[in-house]
């Protein structure tokens, strides 16, 4: 029996993958923050299928064969059944988290691990567009997101930052006072000015 809509914790959640297609292409990192209860889980994955992998995702997400083994990369097979059990039972949070939910999916088939994850989902870029775009912004891109909203891009496209990233972006963006957003119309303005 699984837990009702309400009682389900938000989990955050980052992929990064070698590609943009489930289907031919692999999750490479995975990281998640459990909002009920503050747990992580990160770690790198070696590629099932690297001749598939595209070289600019390779590029954007740093990988090589030596940074995947001093980190300790492991394999899906062992990496799926962890990553299951850590998103059982939650509503996933995440920038753009239907991209990341279908890699996911997609292992959790292949590898026929048993878990729910429902159909419910948190997405930073609803929220961006809802409260940002009334204001002015351009792009609703986790990097152009939180230039607005302050928050630091340090380690941008690395699993565990872009999870934080995105929890921040949703802290920020649940209830905004009349003068932050006013603050934020200014910053638009600003990098929509830098752009013309």
């Amino acid at each position: 029996m699984s837990l009702p809509v309400c009682d389900r914790p938000i989990c955050w959640i980052d992929v990064e993958t070698t590609g943009l297609d489930p289907q031919d292409h692999d999750i490479i990192e995975f990281a998640g923050i459990r909002e009920d209860t503050g747990r992580t889980l990160h770690m790198k994955i070696w590629p099932e299928r690297p001749e598939n992998a595209h070289p600019q995702a390779l590029e954007v997400t740093g990988y090589s064969i030596d940074a995947w083994e001093e980190a300790g990369a492991v394999s899906m097979a062992d990496a799926i059944p962890q990553i299951a059990t850590f998103l059982h039972d939650t509503i996933l949070g995440g920038q753009n988290v239907s991209f990341d939910e279908n890699f996911i999916k997609a292992a959790i088939k292949t590898y026929e691990v048993e878990t729910r994850i429902g159909y419910h989902k948190l997405d930073t870029v609803t929220l961006a567009l809802v409260h940002l775009r009334p204001l002015g912004i351009r792009s609703v891109s986790l990097h152009t997101v939180c230039q607005v909203l302050g928050i630091s891009n340090r380690g941008e496209h690395t699993a565990m930052a872009d999870v934080r990233r995105a929890r921040a972006v949703y802290r920020s963006l649940l209830d905004p006072s009349p003068p932050m957003l006013e603050f934020w119309r200014r910053r638009i303005a600003d990098l929509n000015a830098q752009e013309d």
